[in-house]
């Protein structure tokens, strides 16, 4: 059977065109599962990294803390930003201990202890240091629990301040308004109005 030479040349280009189109596909396939495979590994990897930065933070904080002699147990917390290149800012207290010596320790400790290391993710982050002094363990001696615990918190990202914040604004304002508006405008006059123009009809009929 003779097959018009211009007919095998088409079926060629398509066949062609198939085939590579089954490689595309396969390719593309493999890249998708190459990629699902690496990215719980990348996630893991960028946990890890920040964790280890915070310890490290937290490590550096301690070195440079030095409680008041005679200082009660307290628990002192503050805030404070990271730029990338590790120089710290925007230091406030948000927890007093209740004392006003051993709250400036603590925040001499973050000044002192700055600038730390550049930051894991190469931005700027917004950290919680919790310190806490137990002067029951201070003479526990190197293999003794550590009178000082510092613990670091990566808030960059947290919106929990943030919903805290709407929370508290926008219910009182709302309910303010609503109520003012509904309770204390709107019944007076309907009830003004209606009261008088039906007691009026009313005897001006009879």
């Amino acid at each position: 059977m003779n097959i018009d030479p211009a007919i095998r040349g088409v079926s060629a280009v398509s066949f062609s065109i198939a085939a590579s189109l089954l490689i595309v596909s396969a390719t593309l396939a493999s890249s998708a599962l190459i990629c699902a495979a690496i990215a719980p590994a990348m996630a893991q990897q960028s946990s890890n990294s920040s964790a280890a930065y915070e310890a490290d933070t937290a490590r550096r904080i301690k070195r440079a803390w030095f409680p008041p002699k005679g200082a009660a147990q307290s628990s002192i917390c503050v805030a404070f930003s990271i730029q990338p290149d590790g120089t710290m800012g925007g230091l406030r207290l948000e927890r007093s201990s209740g004392n006003a010596i051993s709250d400036v320790a603590a925040l001499k400790a973050i000044q002192n202890a700055s600038p730390f290391r550049k930051t894991s993710t190469g931005d700027k982050m917004i950290v919680r240091a919790e310190m806490i002094w137990m002067p029951e363990y201070s003479g526990g001696g190197l293999n003794g629990p550590s009178p000082m615990n510092v613990r670091v918190t990566n808030l960059t990202g947290a919106t929990g301040t943030t919903r805290a914040t709407a929370s508290g604004k926008t219910p009182g304002k709302n309910s303010g308004k609503n109520s003012g508006k509904s309770s204390g405008k709107t019944p007076g006059k309907s009830s003004g109005k209606n009261s008088g123009k039906n007691s009026g009809k009313s005897s001006g009929k009879k």
